[in-house]
């Protein structure tokens, strides 16, 4: 059960999703999704910055 991309249960539940992207280039992205109670997609973040090798 807590596997699933989209956990549900009576007391507990994914709310978000987050992704760290990091290139070879020094090229680095944050994501975050965020969902309504239905799993469908209610925002998403973004942050990106440069960082030297």
């Amino acid at each position: 059960m807590l596997s699933a991309p989209f956990i549900r249960t009576q007391d507990y539940g994914t709310r978000s999703s987050i992704v760290l992207l990091i290139e070879y280039t020094g090229s680095v992205a944050f994501v975050e999704r965020s969902f309504n109670p239905r799993d469908e997609s209610q925002k998403e973040v973004r942050y990106e910055c440069y960082i030297k090798p």
